[in-house]
């Protein structure tokens, strides 16, 4: 048996529609209030900026869970994670940021359809799993070392088709340096490089309190006799071990995949 609302009942529904009717109008204002802290963070790269950003996105995603708006909740939610990334990769990473303003463009989608009436957003929910998958996979990148010339354009190609990011740097000192700022799900690197070899930069990358200190290492060398650690494989180098090379980076990905 059904009971009627009470007026007490009434009367707090009535303030929660004029609560979220308010936060929809403001929401103009909200979101290109995030959109100009985000242009400004491009060309800033300022922490203070990147704190404000993330709790103007915060913020937001907890009134939408708070009014019912949970389309809005699940935008502000990647849109934090991808912040988070962002700020991981030095504020760095054009992929992260595109997302960033995708996360605005579909605010607005929604804003418009709020406007018409009506609460239909699949069409948002499909782009934000598309958004989401980018997001995934831009969230990988492989650093490559190594000193020749023509190896790195090899090696750029092979790794190209696995459709993920990659960095290639020919000195040790600087990728050590890489290692130690940017996050990177897989190394490759040559036994003999510029500067600091490849198992010297192994050492210290694992002795140091980075993130990257266990990442999945590949070592690339003609030479077998090496003792490695248990995060490093070594590949060796033959005349086609470009095959070899993307076989065992597919391994690691899947790996990382199912974790």
């Amino acid at each position: 048996m059904s009971t009627s609302p009470t007026p007490q009942s009434e009367s707090i529904q009535l303030l929660l529609d004029e609560m979220r009717d308010c936060f929809i109008d403001e929401l103009p204002e909200k979101i290109n209030r995030i959109e100009l802290l985000l242009l400004q963070l491009e060309k800033n790269k300022d922490i203070d900026c990147f704190n404000e950003v993330y709790r103007h996105v915060h913020s937001l995603k907890g009134s939408g869970g708070t009014f019912g708006l949970h389309i809005i909740t699940r935008v502000c939610h990647l849109a934090e994670a991808v912040l988070i990334q962002y700020n991981d990769e030095q504020m760095t990473s054009p992929e992260s940021y595109q997302i960033l303003l995708h996360c605005i463009d579909q605010l607005r989608q929604i804003l418009l359809t709020l406007k018409a009436g009506k609460f239909d957003f699949l069409s948002v929910d499909e782009f934000l799993l598309k958004l989401h998958n980018n997001h995934q996979s831009s969230s990988k990148r492989i650093l490559i070392l190594e000193s020749s010339q023509s190896l790195c354009k090899y090696y750029g190609t092979v790794i190209s088709s696995l459709k993920i990011n990659y960095d290639i740097i020919n000195d040790g000192i600087e990728g050590l340096r890489q290692l130690l700022t940017v996050p990177y799900s897989v190394l490759i690197i040559a036994r003999e490089l510029q500067v600091l070899n490849g198992p010297a930069l192994l050492l210290a990358l694992r002795a140091s309190n980075h993130k990257n200190a266990d990442i999945p290492a590949i070592l690339l060398s003609t030479d077998n006799n090496i003792t490695l650690d248990k995060r490093t494989s070594l590949l060796e180098r033959t005349k086609n071990h470009g095959n070899n090379l993307l076989i065992e980076c597919s391994k690691v990905l899947q790996g990382q995949s199912k974790q």
